[in-house]
């Protein structure tokens, strides 16, 4: 499967690697077990359609597997009861700490092998559905946009062999469900007409300028909210912006509540 790695949220400079799933946790983590956190690379999952563009959701041909990000300090024992609920599913899986991790305020990602191609806005749903029915812990909701960059660490890693996600979730009702939103009515503006929300955004907002939470993203994403935007089409909407992917997910985390 591809995994693309950036120098830092930064450098817009991305490499494209193959790795199965088993070979990034015994090839790639390793590597980076010692490795101070300004040092450590980000990845993302995804197979792009131009390595001469930049990491959104438009770049995006397909994914392969999905990373969950959970930060709320859990204890060791909920770790436990969740690491070994995962096993008995029989579900593969990798699991390790972040950098902001602690003996006793666990935060942690867990990456699933999807075991298909998958398009962006079914990774979004499936993460969805694996984070409440499966997972059941409090995530950070960034992490459902494919897009989302994750910071390379090895504190406490661990790989379970199993079955991918695909013979646990039912694809066809998955891809219906997604088909139902995408024709559902768009939602009407004050103009009582019906407008393309995401093209209509890009082009009177120019999300190429720098700054913080009161910049061009922050207003667009209010736009959009306001003219009912799903939240596929504000995480579609904040992937053009160039602002740091912490600031970002902040953003989308705000705006799909």
């Amino acid at each position: 499967m591809k995994f693309n790695f950036q120098k830092n949220e930064y450098d817009r400079v991305h490499f494209e690697r193959d790795f199965s799933f088993k070979e990034f946790y015994e090839k790639v983590l390793p590597i980076y077990k010692n490795v101070e956190k300004k040092a450590s690379p980000q990845f993302q999952q995804s197979q792009l359609k131009s390595q001469s563009q930049t990491i959104n959701f438009k770049n995006i041909a397909f994914v392969e597997s999905i990373t969950l990000d959970y930060d709320d300090n859990f204890s060791n024992k909920m770790v436990q009861d969740l690491l070994e609920r995962l096993r008995s599913l029989g579900l593969a899986f990798i699991f390790f700490d972040t950098f902001s991790s602690k003996s006793d305020a666990r935060r942690f990602r867990l990456m699933f092998e999807v075991g298909e191609k998958i398009s962006p806005i079914e990774y979004k749903h499936m993460a969805k559905v694996i984070s409440l029915s499966v997972v059941q812990l409090k995530i950070d909701e960034a992490s459902y946009s494919p897009t989302q960059r994750y910071r390379l660490s090895n504190r406490g890693g661990m790989y379970h062999e199993g079955k991918p996600l695909n013979q646990f979730v039912v694809m066809d009702k998955l891809r219906e469900k997604i088909q139902q939103e995408l024709n559902s009515p768009k939602p009407q503006y004050t103009n009582n007409q019906n407008i393309d929300i995401v093209p209509y955004i890009l082009k009177n907002y120019n999300l190429t300028s720098e700054g913080n939470r009161n910049s061009a993203l922050n207003k667009a994403l209010f736009r959009a909210q306001k003219m009912g935007a799903t939240s596929s089409e504000i995480e579609e909407i904040a992937s053009h912006s160039t602002l740091p992917d912490s600031e970002k997910g902040y953003m989308i985390r705000r705006y799909t509540k």
